[in-house]
């Protein structure tokens, strides 16, 4: 669809220069004819390169906004298991944890065994999971801020726990003290 309103923005500003050329006085010499028509192609062409900038702004916009989709509806999953739910496979956590961890993603969703039913308190939504007989490590924390719809993430590997945030800011006060 896109392409075809390209095609028609180039098809529209070659007859519009076209008829522009065939307007133009017989006076003057070609050289000048030239020059103008020249100068009024680039204008042409300038103001084709503007309406695709904000048509690739737009779905730059658009897809940067379906990537963030709203985590309101975790608000619903109060005391249910994440694995009962399939939290970790949710089509709108799944891709935004994936892009948060990388290849850590994978490593979380394996030790994702003993897990604590999921808590929502004052718009956060905490859940832990650790792997079987481990004593929790490795394990790894989920929390989401419904308000400013951003998720960390803590992992626990070998001692060591790396905190994850999808905007950089400083992960709630409940999963930094289970990572210290």
């Amino acid at each position: 669809m896109i392409n075809k309103q390209n095609n028609l923005y180039r098809i529209f500003f070659l007859v519009l220069a076209i008829a522009l050329y065939a307007c133009m006085p017989a006076t003057k010499s070609e050289s000048d004819n030239n020059s103008e028509l020249l100068q009024k192609e680039n204008e042409l062409l300038k103001k084709e390169n503007e309406i695709l900038k904000k048509e690739n702004d737009s779905k730059a916009s658009a897809s940067t906004q379906s990537d963030k989709a709203s985590l309101s509806f975790l608000t619903e999953l109060n005391g249910k298991y994440p694995h009962n739910i399939k939290l970790l496979d949710n089509e709108v956590l799944k891709p935004r944890l994936q892009k948060l961890l990388g290849s850590q993603y994978d490593y979380m969703v394996s030790i994702w065994e003993v897990e604590t039913p999921i808590e929502i308190e004052n718009g956060l939504l905490y859940t832990s999971a650790m792997q079987a007989h481990s004593g929790g490590d490795p394990g790894a924390v989920l929390m989401a801020d419904m308000t400013k719809n951003v998720l960390y993430v803590a992992i626990r590997q070998d001692g060591n726990a790396k905190v994850y945030s999808e905007d950089g800011s400083a992960a709630p006060q409940r999963l930094q003290d289970w990572a210290n």
